[in-house]
């Protein structure tokens, strides 16, 4: 079990009087370290290989709500906004909406055939504190902080070009859940609904100490898309400087998924988002379609 806050759509905690609840959680493995750019990239190549198969006929009839079909991201308004800070393969991916990095877990499921999502905010916080009761993983005094997090105790020059790993990690061999990018998660109280508020944990690199403690959060509201230029707004990448301090890494539950745990925890998560989607695929400004997977060959090496 595991004590966490409860958070309403307007940030504010609910539950029992004192604003915590338990909540029993199941086996999980976590990702040691933030989605990097290197792995993303797969996914963002997705669009452009849809494109191909629907213009050569190849492509069928999917939905992209249906439990094996999934949405490619466009091509990024400004390569050089977006990525001003992951000049590196292995830089945490920054940018990404949450419907994009539930369509990634979503993608590299099918891709691998191991269930992967976004963690709950519960497991999330869980994983970060690896058994501490503090507000960091390694105590409470923030004075200790930068032996684990990148966050703007850092000089401007030193967080240029963000990087996975660069500092010490907690106790369960988890690296920058405190700083560096803050993280989606999904809401243990809101897993339908939410065209905005989605949230982040942990702080970032922009964030203070204060800010980077295993129960700090952001939320996603429609200023993060204010410099989009399009209508409806894009599906999978966000314009603001907020989010170039955001990412995620992924969680595999050991409880396989159901089907309907999948589309809750992959698909989109309001309507609004949903019909944004399909505006944007009927338009030509989206792709949908399946995943092969991925089979792991061998070859004789030398004589």
């Amino acid at each position: 079990t595991f004590e966490i806050d409860r958070i309403d759509s307007q940030g504010k905690s609910v539950g029992s009087p004192v604003g915590k609840e338990k909540v029993l959680l199941r086996p999980y493995w976590i990702g040691k370290y933030e989605i990097t750019m290197q792995q993303f990239a797969p996914y963002r190549r997705l669009y452009h290989q849809q494109r191909k198969a629907e213009a050569s006929g190849t492509r069928g009839t999917d939905d992209p709500t249906e439990v094996d079909a999934v949405t490619g991201p466009t091509e990024i308004y400004d390569v050089a906004f977006h990525f001003e800070y992951a000049e590196h393969p292995d830089s945490p991916a920054p940018t990404a909406s949450q419907f994009a990095t539930r369509q990634y877990t979503k993608y590299l499921s099918l891709l691998t055939g191991v269930e992967y999502r976004l963690p709950l905010r519960s497991e999330w916080q869980h994983a970060c504190l690896a058994g501490s009761r503090t507000k960091y993983h390694f105590g409470d005094d923030p004075q200790l902080l930068d032996r684990f997090a990148v966050f703007s105790g850092e000089s401007p020059d030193e967080v240029r070009a963000l990087k996975v790993g660069s500092k010490q990690a907690n106790a369960w061999g988890l690296h920058d859940v405190h700083g560096n990018l803050s993280e989606f998660v999904i809401e243990d109280t809101a897993t339908r609904g939410l065209a905005y508020g989605h949230v982040a944990c942990g702080g970032n690199w922009m964030s203070d100490a204060a800010a980077c403690t295993y129960d700090s959060f952001i939320r996603t509201d429609v200023s993060w898309w204010d410099e989009d230029h399009e209508f409806p707004p894009s599906c999978w990448w966000m314009t603001s400087d907020e989010a170039r301090a955001t990412g995620f890494r992924i969680f595999a539950p050991l409880d396989p998924m159901s089907n309907e745990q999948k589309r809750i925890y992959w698909d989109p998560d309001s309507d609004q988002l949903a019909e944004h989607l399909q505006m944007r695929i009927e338009g030509g400004r989206g792709s949908v379609g399946r995943v092969k997977r991925f089979r792991a060959t061998t070859r004789r090496v030398g004589p």
